[in-house]
């Protein structure tokens, strides 16, 4: 069944917000990452829903986006996920021996790859924090590990000169 609710067209996109929680007493998104559309146009800043084009039983669109998130290195050897729209901390990642230089999420978001000043690279699983992989075999401090953007490999810099893929 798809939800509906009777909205009045002077509201502004808080009113909607407060509507949605009054119905079903939470909210199941952050309201900074909701998006709400008549058609292809969007409910913004002062506008109302008239102001959008909606009419009475106007069908609106409700596009609700993922928490952003940022993935941080660390010199205290850790990694730090945060929620960017709060500023909230909500994870980290321990098991470095070393400063962590560089961190990164795969394209999908499902792993962080680490590379803390110990020669090595970290593959991250997000969802349970757990290590299943360490790439050894540079001879110096991997400077620059990236995912290819099908997140199938990973390729690593170092400061000993040399480049290496992993899959």
């Amino acid at each position: 069944e798809v939800p509906s609710l009777v909205a009045a067209l002077d509201w502004y996109l808080r009113d909607l917000l407060w509507a949605c929680y009054d119905e079903v007493q939470e909210f199941p998104w952050r309201p900074q990452r909701v998006r709400i559309f008549s058609g292809t146009v969007e409910l913004v800043g002062p506008a109302r829903l008239f102001d959008i084009g909606a009419v009475d039983k106007t069908e609106l669109s409700l596009v609700v986006q993922p928490p952003l998130r940022l993935v941080a290195a660390s010199n205290d050897h850790s990694a730090k996920f945060w929620e960017a729209t709060t500023g909230w901390c909500y994870a980290e990642l321990w098991g470095h021996t070393a400063a962590v230089t560089s961190a990164g999420f795969s394209p999908g978001g499902e792993e962080v790859l680490t590379a803390p000043d110990d020669f090595t690279a970290k593959i991250w699983n997000v969802a349970s924090g757990e290590l299943p992989r360490t790439l050894e075999g540079h001879s110096d401090d991997v400077t620059s590990p990236a995912f290819s953007p099908d997140g199938r490999v990973v390729l690593t810099a170092s400061f000993d000169g040399s480049a290496r893929m992993w899959t």
